[in-house]
């Protein structure tokens, strides 16, 4: 055996070195403890890192506002038969996905006769529940040694439990159309600012630009419900006329309030897309790390 300090040959039995004499397991639980230690300074360097908008990225940023901004004044027929089938989607598959959650089978259509998307909702089914019920139960298994992480699944299960028990599920199902679109447009905006994964650069302009615009749009949205009489009338005339937009439903039916309080909530979330888009950006190092962290088995 050769000594990892001063490569001294010798008997492979030694416990210590029989020419400069350390001990090898406290030397080699030493030089572990280093390695760990420098493993653990650069991670904490990493996840503390921040990212400024280069030169590039505010010349795609500000292509994106921009162009997004125009389409959404613009809003034309070809806007509408492009952009707007697109939102139409995101929107109905945003309704979609969060009624399987609540246990309610959801299928998304284009709405041919009234115009627009409509989402088909079935009746609840106990049994969806149940396997949620059993997949939040293994997780919650899984990460047993996790603390924080079992904490997140439990609040998220009592949350759930709450939701499908009161009127907040239906309440969820009727805002997350427009909420979903929120949602992508803070990863278009997010996939606009940075530069990775990024295949061609003619990508990073149009998510910008895609994101802006759904921004734009339902600001737009949100503002003309709030301000504008005749086009609420108009919105809640959608359908066949039986209140049947989203807000509507969630104003009247819910929370028993005037449509222009949900949608004064709705604009403020839409002005909070962009900050929360760059905000994540800067700081994807410390969320990354943290959601390492969430995601080991063991903490």
């Amino acid at each position: 055996m050769q000594c990892p300090k001063c490569s001294f040959e010798q008997n492979d039995q030694n416990s210590q070195c029989a020419n400069c004499g350390i001990f090898f397991d406290k030397y080699y639980a030493h030089q572990s403890n280093a390695i760990n230690h420098k493993k653990l300074k650069s991670r904490i360097k990493k996840a503390s890192q921040v990212h400024n908008v280069e030169p590039e990225g505010l010349k795609y940023l500000g292509i994106g506002l921009s162009v997004g901004l125009l389409l959404a004044v613009w809003d034309g027929w070809f806007i509408q038969m492009t952009m707007g089938i697109l939102v139409t989607l995101i929107h109905e598959l945003g309704h979609t996905a969060v009624a399987w959650l609540f246990g309610i089978p959801a299928i998304p259509a284009f709405d041919f006769m009234h115009g627009g998307g409509l989402t088909i909702n079935f009746e609840q089914e106990i049994s969806i529940i149940i396997a949620l019920y059993l997949l939040g139960a293994f997780l919650a298994f899984s990460y047993r040694q996790n603390t924080k992480t079992l904490i997140i699944i439990s609040t998220i299960g009592l949350f759930h439990f709450i939701a499908i028990t009161t009127d907040l599920s239906d309440i969820l199902v009727l805002f997350m159309g427009h909420g979903t679109e929120l949602v992508i447009a803070t990863v278009f905006i997010y996939r606009g600012l940075t530069n990775t994964s990024i295949i061609h650069t003619i990508e990073r302009p149009m998510y910008s630009a895609l994101g802006f615009y759904i921004v734009f749009h339902d600001i737009a949205f949100a503002w003309k419900l709030i301000n504008d009489s005749g086009y609420r009338v108009e919105y809640e005339a959608q359908k066949g006329g039986y209140h049947f937009g989203d807000f509507s439903r969630i104003a009247e039916q819910y929370l028993h309030t005037d449509l222009s309080v949900v949608a004064s909530f709705f604009l403020l979330i839409c002005l909070t897309i962009p900050v929360i888009s760059f905000l994540t950006w800067r700081y994807q190092e410390a969320i990354l790390s943290w959601a390492g962290e969430r995601l080991a088995k063991q903490a």
